[in-house]
């Protein structure tokens, strides 16, 4: 089995390309996706604040300002 990864620049179309994709059949995994799902996660979260600093949490959500790299 193939893997392709896509990636690119924000606006970039990969999200576009993605579609094109899946409308074909293939399965895609969008990452994005997956990330938001544990973002809301409260272990997670805990986790993010114990190695990252409780400054990056704000009302039990990661603040993702404060840890963009």
């Amino acid at each position: 089995m193939k893997r392709i990864g896509i990636t690119g620049g924000i606006g970039s179309g990969k999200s576009l390309v993605c579609s094109h994709i899946r409308d074909r059949g293939y399965f895609v995994i969008d990452a994005d996706a997956l990330v938001a799902d544990l973002l809301e996660d409260t272990d997670i979260i805990k986790r993010i604040g114990e190695v990252l600093g409780d400054d990056c949490i704000k009302k039990n959500k990661v603040d993702k300002k404060r840890y963009r790299i």
